[in-house]
Formats: C-alpha cells, structure tokens, sequence
C-alpha cells in the first residue's frame, strides 16, 4: 500500500483578502509560511460551486465536464435540480486514476460525486434539498438516496446526533469534519476530499467582507487544524500532503432580475392559464451573476437575429441587469464553456439573474441588517476577489505565487500522488 497521502479541502469561496485580513490565524498561517500559496487564481466560467468543483477533479473546464452550472437546464421550473451525481461528470477524475493505481480514496461531502461508489472507497456526498425532502426529512435515508457508503453510517450518526441534520451551515459543515477526520483515523485513505461551505453562507447573506464572514474564516481554520491533528492521531502526518483551495469569489449585488418574465413580455415564452410555462422559443438558465440563454431551435436564423436585436436593445436601455452577452461558440475559445444554450449573459454591477418568470420581473433584495448586504457569484473569472491554493507537506516547497490557473490544480493532484 502506498505512504502517500493527500488531503484536499476546499474552503468554499475563500479569497486571497480574507487571509490578508486575517493574516494571524494559526492554521492558515503556518501552511502558508511553510508551504506554496497562490493567490489571484483564475477560476473557470461560469464561477459556480458544482462547475468548478467538476474541474477542479478533472482539470477540465465546464463545457469538457459537463457540468456548465449548478443546475440542469429544465425549463419550466422555478427551483431547477442541481448537479450531483457523479454518472453526470463526462472525463475522467482524480477519484479514478487515484483509484485504478491502487490507491484508497474518499470523499465527504464534496460536489457531484453522489453514486460515485465505483472510484470512491468511503463515500458520504453531498445532500441536496430535494434529496432531504425525497427521504421526508430522515437523514438516513437521504444518505442512501445519494449513495453514501454504508461503512460510514455509524460515524455519521455520531456526528448528527452532537450537531443537528439541518442543511444549514454551520451545522452541515461541523458534521462534515467530524466525519472527515473519523475517516482519516479509521481508515487512512490516500486521497480525501471535502468541501466546507460556511465562508460562501456567509458571503451569500451578509455581503462580501463583513465580520459574519471573518467569523466563518477563522471556524475554517479551526477545521483546518482538526482535520490535521487527524492526520496526526492516524501516523500518517509525515506522509501526507495537504492543499487547502476556494473555487471562485463573490461580488455584491441588489437586485434580482427574472429575465423570463421579460421572455414572455415578448411572446418567446408562454404561459397556460394557470401561469406555468406552455412553450418557449428562448429561455434563461440563471447562473447567478451570469446566465445561459437557450433557444429552443438554434438553427432558426431568424429567432437568432430577433433575440440578438433584443439583447443589444436590453443593453443599450438598461432594461434588466444585462453588461454583455456572447455567443457560445465564443464562450467556448475564451473558456471552454459550451452546451446546448446559445448565448452567455453577464450581468451588470449590482445584478443577479433567477429562474423565475414571475412579477415584479426585477426586485431589490434588502440585508438581513444595517450595514450588512448580499454577494454572489457566477461571475466572469477576471472579476472580483479570486480563489487561492495552498499547498502543505513533503511534496510542496516554500514559495509564493501571484496568479494562477485552476484547472492546473488537478496536475498537482497527480504529481502528489505519483499518478
């Protein structure tokens, strides 16, 4: 059996800045002095939490993955499902050339790996809403429903009786840990992945920099500094490899925009008597701060010139949040992103796209309190605070870098575990 072990958690929405600010927390603090930082790294587009997850295993971008969002395309409803399952990620991962070398491999709660049984050795995914509302509620159930490897139930009941089965962070993220570091002492995997989203909540309810997110920082820290005791209380310290890395950033917003609505003001999408969609020509997929406009026969020339003349005339009267828009085919030489849909949006400062089709088409979303605000992401890759990568252990040297590519991530993955 292999001594190489690497441990890779990603801190959901953790930015260069927030190490900055909170340049004395312990954990953070020694890996980065005593290993490899990069800051500004480019993420890909669309910087989305599942996307970017998809590439960040397999060193491809969105439109190879095919995972170009966090939600399938499925028009007609307003709470379109997530990307989760890992039959849904089209190239190879790292779970797998791990795990055809011979390696032992897990996961907790990381993006699309649900039902990833045959390249994951220990594996608890990520429950969705729908999953917890499909098992009524019972954790149990939902662990089954998304292919959780039964070996871990116990330790994961463990964990949910000290803190709760809420999807709610922190609560989902302290279960996560302690099942995390359970894992690395009971079964020593060479390759684990997890997936803390505490930074991300907090960025999504109180705004970009605000002292509820200081506050989920330095709880990643201490996460940070459990899961490596663990390794510690294992014997496999010395052995082991640890990169700790975000996946995208976040940029404020106010308002929503709910660019269906303005579809159907256009006869492009229609509605039964009952206000749910009958039929559509083009429609939008939201992705947050940007958005993928699908035209229901791309071939038809004629809808192409209408919807471009009315995107450009969007823009140009400021009507419902738009920056700029490109076709797909350019969307894939710029970034790799590519589907079905036929334009990308971006939105404009202080914008956000939803999926819904109802009034009032374009709402302010006010803070939960004075002071606070709201950030998302979704954004282009160059915008806004950017993820980072830190690399600890006996593979890494002391160095630091500004500006780097995430897709490169995966290299590192395979050049630690001698793949």
């Amino acid at each position: 059996m292999s001594k190489k072990h690497l441990i890779i958690i990603s801190v959901d929405a953790l930015v260069g800045e927030d190490l900055e600010d909170l340049s004395e927390l312990p954990n953070f603090r020694k890996m980065i002095e005593n290993g490899s930082y990069t800051k500004n790294i480019i993420t890909i587009y669309p910087t989305l939490t599942h996307a970017v997850h998809a590439s960040i295993m397999t060193g491809q971008p969105a439109g190879i993955t095919g995972i170009t969002g966090n939600t399938r395309f499925t028009p007609g409803d307003n709470d379109m499902p997530w990307f989760n399952e890992y039959s849904e990620v089209k190239c190879k991962t790292i779970f797998e050339l791990a795990h055809r070398a011979g390696l032992t491999t897990a996961s907790c709660r990381w993006p699309v790996t649900a039902h990833g049984n045959e390249y994951i050795d220990y594996l608890h995914p990520e429950i969705m809403d729908r999953d917890m509302k499909e098992a009524g509620g019972d954790w149990k159930k939902a662990c089954e429903l998304v292919g959780t490897t039964p070996c871990l139930m116990d330790m994961i009941g463990r964990a949910v009786a000290k803190h709760g089965s809420e999807l709610v962070h922190p609560i989902e993220d302290e279960v996560q840990i302690d099942c995390v570091c359970e894992i690395i002492k009971t079964y020593k995997p060479n390759l684990l992945l997890t997936h803390p989203g505490f930074v991300d909540s907090e960025r999504h309810r109180t705004g970009l920099f605000s002292e509820f997110v200081k506050s989920g920082v330095k709880k990643s820290d201490d996460w940070v500094g459990r899961i490596v005791e663990a390794a510690k209380e294992a014997g496999i310290y010395e052995d082991t490899d640890f990169v700790v890395l975000s996946d995208h950033g976040h940029l404020p917003y106010k308002y929503f925009v709910n660019l269906n609505g303005f579809l159907v003001k256009e006869g492009l999408i229609r509605l039964d008597a009952n206000g749910n969609v009958k039929d559509w020509d083009v429609y939008a997929q939201s992705c947050d701060l940007s958005c993928h406009l699908y035209l229901k026969n791309p071939e038809d020339k004629a809808l192409r010139e209408r919807t471009e003349k009315l995107l450009d005339k969007w823009i140009k009267e400021n009507t419902c949040g738009i920056e700029s828009y490109i076709t797909t085919e350019e969307a894939k030489k710029r970034f790799g992103l590519f589907g079905k849909f036929s334009y990308v949006l971006e939105a404009k400062e202080d914008y956000s796209f939803e999926d819904a089709w109802t009034e009032p088409l374009i709402r302010e979303y006010p803070p939960v309190a004075e002071g606070l605000g709201h950030s998302r992401h979704g954004h282009l890759p160059n915008k806004g605070p950017k993820p980072v990568f830190i690399g600890f252990g006996p593979s890494f040297k002391k160095e630091c870098i500004d500006g780097g590519d995430i897709l490169d991530c995966f290299n590192v993955f395979k050049r630690v575990l001698g793949l």
